[in-house]
């Protein structure tokens, strides 16, 4: 083993060895280090262009008759993104409607009230960051927002939608709750019509 250390060939054999194992350390962490930055990077990417979704009712009333002046439902882009609206699913009290006639059908409404309506298409649209349109508004057709306006919690809206990188997103509005989160098609089944409006 003496001999070993007396000659300075081993040693700078080993010293070079030495450095190498070393060299390999730093860049295997060089590496996770970039690795990490570079997927952190990604979801700041991401981040940046997140549309947010949200639903609202806004019902006004007429103070001295008490009344209902206007009914209308909004659909507001809050994120920084735009969103690309793949899908939108509406039921009324556990039954899937094709279309705004579908709901007033389901209402029972006598004969006397009519049946337009003014409404936004929303299925298949893009929205902008900020955005925000009257999907629904019955403010012109105060007979049927009176048949609706007791009965909005038995609505249920689900939008399913993406930004632009592709990250789906599951917006859920029951009854006035609301779900706003990453679409998972292992267990969020969007089945059936597609809503037309």
């Amino acid at each position: 083993m003496q001999s070993f250390w007396r000659n300075p060939q081993n040693i700078i054999a080993l010293g070079v060895t030495l450095i190498s194992v070393c060299a390999l350390v730093v860049s295997i962490t060089q590496t996770r280090v970039m690795i990490r930055q570079s997927e952190l990077m990604d979801r700041q990417a991401r981040a940046s262009v997140r549309p947010i979704l949200d639903i609202a009712v806004n019902r006004s009333y007429n103070l001295s008759t008490r009344r209902i002046e206007s009914l209308y439902f909004t659909v507001v882009n809050s994120g920084v993104g735009p969103a690309a609206i793949d899908e939108v699913l509406v039921d009324f009290d556990g039954h899937r409607l094709t279309s705004w006639g579908d709901l007033y059908l389901a209402l029972g409404p006598p004969d006397s009230i009519p049946n337009y309506i003014n409404n936004v298409r929303l299925n298949h649209g893009i929205m902008q960051a900020g955005e925000e349109i009257t999907w629904l508004d019955l403010s012109t057709n105060l007979g049927f927002a009176a048949l609706l306006e007791n009965k909005t919690e038995q609505l249920t809206f689900t939008v399913l939608y993406r930004s632009l990188y592709d990250d789906r997103y599951l917006y859920t509005w029951q009854g006035g709750a609301t779900s706003n989160r990453v679409f998972d098609p292992r267990k969020d089944a969007v089945v059936g019509e597609g809503f037309v409006n």
